[in-house]
């Protein structure tokens, strides 16, 4: 690698150019995405870097660090702390942890493994152009062996139901793998799908389906799949009521200091910065900067990857996801809908005043509230009966809210 130092100034100089990039509406993603995994850091002058910026590096079990640096940074320990969700211990049960429920992801996935998926049911599915088609794992149980561009899918699936850094860790999986067709074709093929089969009983219907992308869906596909028992959440759906952060040493979830440079910047009305802070105006932020996820390389040995920086709603959306699961495994009959207005009525906020999700919490009110029978009713509305209920005027302002927020880029999102 050609850095030989890395400092504050450094660190805080490339996170300034991706959020200048952001506003500016160019993918800047090489630092934040890719960092220094798998690279040699043990050479490099890092004397002059603060514990605080060393944990906005994104790095993995195959960085190798010096023993200098591993004595002031520890590292491993900061990666095994990102696996952790948040403070779940806090529910009256430590057995709320997805099981029984299944989770459906869209999205791009490579070497994915069974024994990821030990005592859990785990299906793979390619989505092409033609159609859905279910892949068989190779000798060694892998799907999917050294596909391109699988990373993504990979996280959102470590992330939401992997089994140590998963929200849901105890939940099945059923991976819709897009292959060379865009996201929103791969999403329409798969919502067909699973209407089409799941009313015949011939397949097993996902509680969640977790797409990460600004796709559309109509009300009537969201009305049928809930009639058959399935949830579904993309950026659109999610960015109604939640946006990410970061956690910080007090396990509270805070702004991240990346976020915190885009709102500094001066902006038009109709930049994606005014976007942006319109749509976190309200939102209850989801812990996803400072996580750890896990994958298999080529190589079949399972690697742990520490998210420093710029994880954003991709993979806050898959573990809203899992959280979804949670509540799911306590109350079978809530809705998507239920379960956001469980969020938005818990009580934690950080130091900052800005409202974050306790999964403790969370799960505490839905079993209170099921051993009353007040889950069972809520958010059973279809969307369309939540339509005629408020009427035109709300419906116009959803409407309004959409097109704030559509962009032109239907592939997968970061932020």
């Amino acid at each position: 690698m050609k850095e030989t130092i890395i400092n504050d100034e450094y660190v805080e100089k490339k996170l300034r150019k991706v959020a200048e990039d952001f506003v500016n509406g160019i993918e800047n993603t090489e630092f934040v995405i890719d960092g220094f995994c798998g690279q040699d850091l043990s050479k490099i002058d890092m004397s002059d870097l603060s514990i605080e910026n060393f944990r906005r590096l994104t790095y993995d079990s195959k960085t190798i660090f010096s023993k200098e640096q591993i004595e002031k940074f520890h590292p491993f320990d900061i990666m095994q702390q990102g696996k952790r969700f948040d403070n779940i211990e806090k529910s009256d049960t430590n057995e709320i942890n997805g099981r029984g429920t299944t989770i459906g992801i869209i999205d791009r996935f490579s070497n994915i493994s069974r024994e990821q998926f030990k005592g859990r049911t785990i299906t793979v599915y390619r989505v092409s152009e033609h159609g859905v088609e279910e892949v068989q794992p190779n000798d060694e149980g892998i799907f999917l062996e050294s596909d391109n561009d699988g990373n993504h899918g990979n996280t959102a699936t470590s992330l939401s139901v992997g089994e140590e850094c998963g929200v849901a860790p105890n939940a099945n999986a059923i991976l819709f793998h897009i292959d060379g067709i865009g996201f929103q074709e791969a999403q329409d093929a798969v919502l067909n799908f699973i209407v089409e089969n799941g009313k015949k009983g011939e397949i097993t219907i996902p509680d969640m389906i977790s797409a990460s992308a600004n796709t559309s869906i109509d009300t009537k596909t969201l009305d049928i799949l809930g009639e058959l028992g399935c949830e579904f959440i993309n950026s659109k759906r999610f960015r109604d009521y939640f946006t990410w952060g970061r956690i910080n040493d007090d396990n509270e979830v805070v702004l991240d200091k990346y976020i915190e440079d885009i709102l500094s910047m001066p902006s038009n009305e109709n930049s994606r910065l005014e976007v942006f802070k319109k749509i976190l105006g309200s939102a209850t932020m989801i812990p996803v900067t400072g996580r750890t996820s896990s994958y298999i390389d080529d190589k079949g040995n399972k690697v742990y990857k520490y998210n420093g920086s710029l994880c954003g709603n991709s993979f806050a959306i898959c573990q809203a996801a899992g959280m979804f699961l949670l509540t799911r495994q306590i109350d079978p009959n809530i809705r998507y809908d239920g379960f956001v207005e469980i969020v938005k009525n818990q009580e934690r906020l950080n130091s900052d005043g800005m409202m974050y999700v306790d999964t403790g919490e969370i799960i505490n009110k839905v079993i209170e509230r099921s051993k009353t029978k007040d889950t069972q009713d809520l958010g059973r509305e279809t969307i369309s009966e939540q339509q005629n209920t408020q009427g035109k005027d709300a419906i116009e302002q959803a409407m309004d809210k959409q097109i704030m927020i559509r962009t032109t880029n239907d592939n997968v999102q970061s932020l």
